[in-house]
């Protein structure tokens, strides 16, 4: 949403300004920049990194290392699961999450269980058995309040 610039007029002669405050040199009150614009808070902890945003919307992120024995197999294609991924903060939904996975060539990673606290996944190889070293990098969007 954008409100009209402050030289703007309304009805009566009085100015925006008059209205809704000061605002930048694009036009963007000072009022709807902090309810709608700027980041409220952001951190990391043991789950990874977050920012929130004024308008609610939360972004959190994380590269998490695993050293995994892959073993379990399923019609020729093995696979392990990394267990529950929790996110840096809580969603007030199940936001939108990518993953991806770097370091098991000949295979990927699929996640299941998504909530607002994170999601469960698997690593999965069409290779034979083998303990591998790889990095499963998450990227959340949603909204926090």
């Amino acid at each position: 949403m954008r409100i009209r610039k402050t030289s703007q007029y309304i009805e009566g002669g009085a100015s925006l300004s008059n209205v809704y405050g000061t605002s930048d040199s694009n036009g963007y009150t000072q009022e709807y920049i902090n309810n709608n614009v700027g980041v409220v808070e952001s951190g990391s902890n043991a789950n990874g990194s977050y920012v929130k945003y004024a308008d609610g919307t939360m972004i959190c992120y994380d590269n998490r290392f695993f050293n995994m024995n892959i073993t379990s197999e399923f019609e020729g294609i093995y696979y392990a699961n990394t267990g529950e991924i929790s996110f840096a903060q809580s969603f007030i939904a199940t936001p939108t999450i990518n993953v991806t996975l770097r370091g098991v060539a000949g295979g990927g990673y699929s996640f299941y269980t998504p909530s607002a606290t994170g999601f469960t996944g698997f690593v999965w190889k069409i290779q034979s058995k083998s303990n591998v070293d790889l990095y499963v990098m998450y990227f959340a969007i949603g909204k926090w309040k």
